[in-house]
């Protein structure tokens, strides 16, 4: 039998093996204690989930809908794919092992460890692709973002990834500004950059950038 490749590994870690790579304890974030979590989307419980996807949607409905591509029951199946994995903040639970309540969801990153092309023909690159960084309102500019940005690159680098990539709508421009701040430039395959190397203008159709920070 074939050795498992680098991203097979990832895929079959548990939470357990994976949340080692995630900071131990209580931090504070502004006048607030929290605490990361991390969970496969299949141990998600439904309520949970509706959580999840509430804070989803406060934060981006508005510019999905401004692009024409708001459509819940499909990104109901991609956040809660079954290779989706959470990192979920919210404040200390009573007990290690528990799911904090749904309530208390503060910010979460979805995560998926897979294989994306790269500028070279047939030499794809194993990455762990971030389809999701979403965090509350009363949480935002406490560095709560950063730390979960720290979070997936000690996961990459645990796992062997070569990059942390991700999507971001060209109109979402503080988290591109936020982006930026935290290390992330314009992917090999980001469509705004592949216009300019080949001489040519960026295509004002494509809406979006793809990111990436090498690991």
């Amino acid at each position: 039998m074939p050795p498992l490749s680098k991203v097979d590994r990832a895929n079959r870690a548990t939470a357990d093996q994976l949340t080692r790579s995630l900071p131990e304890g209580p931090q504070r974030a502004g006048e607030r204690d929290i605490c990361m979590s991390l969970h496969h989307a299949a141990s998600l419980p439904p309520a949970l989930r509706e959580a999840i996807f509430a804070l989803f949607s406060t934060n981006m409905r508005a510019l999905y809908e401004s692009a024409g591509t708001w459509d819940p029951p499909s990104k109901l199946l991609e956040l809660f794919d079954p290779l989706s994995r959470f990192i979920l903040v919210h404040p200390p639970p009573p007990s290690s092992s528990a799911l904090p309540a749904p309530a208390d969801l503060l910010a979460f990153v979805m995560f998926r460890f897979d294989w994306e092309e790269t500028s070279r023909a047939g030499r794809d690159a194993e990455v762990l692709y971030c389809y999701e960084l979403q965090v509350s309102e009363g949480l935002r500019r406490t560095g709560v973002g950063k730390r979960l940005v720290d979070a997936m690159m000690r996961l990459g680098k645990e796992w062997k990834m070569k990059k942390v990539m991700l999507t971001a709508f060209k109109e979402n421009t503080l988290a591109l500004q936020f982006y930026d701040c935290v290390g992330f430039a314009s992917d090999e395959i980001d469509p705004d950059r592949v216009s300019v190397e080949e001489g040519e203008a960026p295509d004002p159709d494509v809406d979006y950038r793809i990111l990436s920070r090498t690991i």
